[in-house]
């Protein structure tokens, strides 16, 4: 077996089993059995050593390798993409505001046009692919340039690095090798960082690329797996049944109220919130919303503190490192200190932000209404005062919610200490690099852009990051000045072989990790076995236990098929050679050979659940990142297009007929083809409900049956929505809606457009008409 529950499950085993193999006649030509690591390696090296068993279980690793894959595609996507969201965001907000110059405009248009675009295709040079090929094994290998270039990068530069490192060089996000080659790269950053502050206070405060890196890091197909199980449901709560206010200021309560007609009077703005707090009104309602507030961040932090040993290895190596670095750097901190500064990474910039923005995170298909969204923030605001171990939460002055805190200040400790409870990796990245150097086959998928944008920023700083006699001052030398950024209609994407130039020997196992000639071949024993096993027909008089290794040997050696009959050969000649080693026994059922084998063949049928929730849970991650990478090239297409409208508008505006269109109340433009009418689309209300694009209707319930929308639109970034009644000629209602009036909108966070009649959700709403008018 291959797979990684079940070589968990076989480790342990061995390791509870050792005394009992002590007294056998060669358990101790058996080195590394209490290895886990070197195990682990050797069992993975047997496996691949021999063509896939066909059965259920090497169906369910394949799908699994393929979600895998596609979650590490999918992230580097909308990484690149939530970059150009961000960036655009910026700049369409000072259109709306009417303050971009055309030639700014160009620029953005520019930006819009350069969207990644995936091309297959080949670099022509094929010297200069060998020698990128070079270039990105040595960025991969040696994680010391890269951590040097972290620490001199501007900000506005970081986000390329970022997409260098977590998305290309080690964009395999499920592969130990390039995990553990990452979590390198973050203890030289970290080390380094750490070096360079005199007090515990400045540690890792500030936003700098270390602290992006770090955020970036998070944003991962495991983390965002993580986040999914622990949040989901939580989150959904708050968003399907809390939808009012929790405000507990009581100044806020207090003006809520008088809004809602409770006083006849209102205080002074400057009256304290002691005076507030002791009208009776005020008190019971902030008594009543801080009890279920209570009750909601519980929640909370019981799906968070109870589930430990889900977090992403790597994050909590990451926080196990921060602890190790302030112990060495600062030896008088105290330990509650130190917890604090991990809360900082694991609760500010993993937890938190996935709870007060969860569409982001894509634990909501829409934005949260304003309540649902304050509420989120006043969980995340107390789950941090617990992180950093504050008395008590800022501006919460609220005896139930301090008692909380207080109540599960012990309770955050013990998990933060349990976060660091983590085995280091290094002696398993030996091996993984030892699998990595005998596989030969290393590839990188990365597109034109990306090569020459990593050669360009190693390049523009070899002379501090790297010494004289370097292997990348070595490669970079040889690759010469980088070449511009090509179009992307030329940006091709391709697999790019990565080349070991100064090393590609594979190093001898038995010598760089001091097992010997009987573990491999003991292990490798154990692993034909299991095949053997798996190929029989469920119910064979060999699956029974006690096993007869000899028997089952000689029924794969006796089928008809050739492959199999020389694997049985082959397993009656590890069984002589074990034997002649003194590692097995033969009186004894060729012990301890034979127990291994019975115990992880019992547990097949457990590995095989493992490995099905798994693929579900990973099946899930992908389904919903995959949404979210249709939500951010829709918002790029409506930035394009309102960025073409806005083009258009400034050009039409000089005509007469045109000067006296009316701007109307909302907005949207897609291609800035004029629609003619013909091209008008017909919804049922119904449907339009379904498709939660009508949040609201003030018609008369038993109408709507007979009611319908007709969307059209007569003029670049100009839409008429017209209601209907059926049987009836004339629209009852029309409605304009304009593209910078609803960006505007959902710029501003508002979820809803007012229509008097009717109230559309403005995403909804704009999804709608992208989906119409914005067709090829």
């Amino acid at each position: 077996m291959t797979s990684t529950g079940s070589m968990a499950h076989v480790t342990t085993n061995i390791q509870d089993h050792d005394d009992g193999f002590s007294q056998g006649s060669g358990s101790q030509h058996l080195s590394v059995l209490s290895n886990r690591n070197s195990m682990s390696a050797l069992y993975t090296i047997a496996a691949d050593s021999e063509p896939p068993v066909e059965d259920e279980i090497s169906r369910v690793k394949a799908e699994l390798r393929t979600l895998k894959k596609n979650i590490s595609v999918q992230s580097k996507r909308n990484f690149v993409l939530e970059k150009d969201v961000r960036f655009l965001d910026s700049r369409i907000a000072l259109l709306i505001q009417n303050r971009m110059a055309e030639e700014e405009q160009n620029e953005v248009a520019k930006r819009l046009s350069d969207v990644f675009v995936e091309v297959q295709g080949s670099l022509p040079d094929e010297r200069k692919l060998e020698l990128y090929g070079v270039l990105f094994y040595v960025l991969q290998t040696e994680p010391v340039y890269t951590a040097r270039l972290v620490q001199r990068v501007k900000m506005a530069e970081i986000d390329m690095l970022l997409q260098i490192v977590m998305f290309n060089l080690y964009g395999n996000q499920y592969e130990s090798r390039e995990e553990h080659l990452l979590l390198s790269l973050f203890q030289s950053v970290l080390s380094a960082q750490f070096a360079s502050v005199s007090e515990f206070s400045s540690l890792l405060r500030a936003n700098t690329p270390v602290s992006r890196m770090m955020t970036t890091y998070t944003r991962r197909g495991p983390g965002q797996s993580y986040l999914r199980s622990v949040l989901l449901d939580s989150v959904q709560l708050v968003a399907n049944n809390y939808n009012r206010s929790l405000e507990i200021n009581p100044l806020r309560v207090y003006m809520e109220l008088a809004h809602a007609g409770e006083f006849e009077h209102t205080y002074a703005p400057d009256v304290s919130p002691e005076e507030i707090l002791k009208i009776p009104a005020v008190r019971a309602e902030v008594e009543s919303r801080s009890l279920i507030l209570r009750d909601i961040t519980s929640r909370f932090l019981d799906s968070i503190l109870d589930h430990v040993d889900t977090v992403p290895y790597g994050i909590r190596w990451i926080c196990k490192l921060i602890r190790n670095l302030t112990f060495r750097k600062f030896t008088n901190v105290p330990e509650e200190s130190i917890c604090s500064l991990i809360g900082g990474f694991f609760f500010l910039r993993f937890i938190n932000p996935a709870i007060v923005s969860p569409q982001a995170y894509m634990l909501l298909d829409t934005l949260p209404s304003e309540n649902v969204r304050k509420n989120l923030n006043a969980v995340a605001k107390i789950v941090q005062s617990l992180a950093n171990r504050s008395a008590k939460a800022k501006d919460i002055p609220n005896a139930p919610l301090d008692s909380l805190i207080e109540e599960n200040g012990a309770r955050i400790l013990t998990y933060l200490r349990k976060l660091c409870e983590v085995p280091d990796f290094f002696e398993t990245l030996e091996l993984d690099q030892y699998l990595a150097l005998s596989k030969k086959d290393l590839v990188l998928n990365v597109s034109l852009n990306e090569i020459y944008s990593t050669h360009r920023i190693y390049y523009e700083h070899c002379d501090q990051i790297a010494e004289e006699s370097s292997h990348l001052r070595s490669i970079l030398s040889e690759l010469g000045p980088p070449k511009e950024l090509v179009p992307a209609g030329d940006n091709v994407l391709i697999a790019l072989p990565l080349t070991n130039r100064w090393d590609s020997s594979i190093p001898d196992l038995t010598k760089t990790f001091s097992v010997t000639n009987a573990d491999v071949l003991f292990v490798k024993a154990k692993s034909l076995f299991i095949q053997l096993l798996r190929v029989l027909p469920a119910g064979h008089e060999m699956t029974k236990l006690p096993f007869d290794l000899v028997k089952i040997a000689d029924s794969a050696a006796n089928l008809q098929n050739m492959h199999f009959m020389h694997k049985g050969l082959r397993a009656l000649q590890y069984l002589e050679e074990l034997s002649k080693l003194s590692v097995v026994d033969p009186l004894n059922r060729y012990a301890p050979l034979v127990s291994e084998v019975e115990h992880e063949f019992q547990n097949l049928d457990a590995v095989y659940q493992r490995l099905k929730t798994e693929r579900d849970a990973l099946f899930m991650v992908h389904k919903t990142i995959s949404e979210h990478n249709e939500y951010l090239r829709s918002q790029l297409d409506i930035y394009r297009n309102y960025l073409q409208n806005a083009r258009v508008q400034s050009s039409i505006t000089k005509h007469s007929d045109l000067k006296n269109v009316s701007r109307g109340v909302g907005v949207v433009g897609f291609k800035g083809k004029q629609q003619k009418q013909t091209n008008a689309s017909k919804f049922s209300h119904a449907h339009l409900v379904k498709e939660q694009v009508i949040a609201e209707c003030l018609f008369p319930a038993h109408t709507l049956i007979d009611t319908y929308y007709v969307l059209s639109s007569p003029l670049p970034g100009s839409f008429v929505v017209t209601i209907f009644r059926r049987g009836q000629d004339q629209g009852l209602v029309k409605i304009d809606v304009k593209i910078d009036d609803l960006l505007e909108m959902q710029h501003n966070k508002k979820e809803f457009l007012d229509c008097e009649f009717v109230k559309f959700n403005v995403n909804k709403f704009l999804l709608l008409l992208r989906r119409q008018f914005n067709r090829k």
